[in-house]
């Protein structure tokens, strides 16, 4: 049986470098991932070479950081939320299943 999906359950996982995301849009299985490799940007100290200042000049991009961080917290909760009644709505049909028969 898939434990419940928490925010203590999520934070646990983060520092395994785990996390949690669904096989397909349709699909409502979820399965754990922790790849061996992982991308990390060392931002303290980025060089960002000419040709990029270049491009970055005449691009409309806007870069940002901690621009709306309360934001990002709540729209990982809503899809927390959402998530978990997706499990739950998997659990009870699995166990809907067994009791039939």
């Amino acid at each position: 049986m898939t434990p419940e999906l928490t925010p203590d359950l999520l934070l646990a996982t983060y520092t395994q470098g785990a996390f949690p995301m669904g096989r397909g849009r349709d699909d409502p299985e979820m399965v754990w991932l922790s790849p061996r490799m992982r991308g990390v940007l060392p931002l303290d100290g980025i060089k960002i070479s000419r040709s990029l200042k270049k491009a970055l000049r005449k691009t409309p991009l806007q870069i940002t950081a901690d621009g709306d961080f309360a934001a990002v917290v709540d729209a990982s909760k809503i899809a927390l939320v959402h998530l978990v009644a997706r499990l739950r709505a998997l659990i009870d049909a699995e166990l809907t299943a067994l009791i039939s028969g």
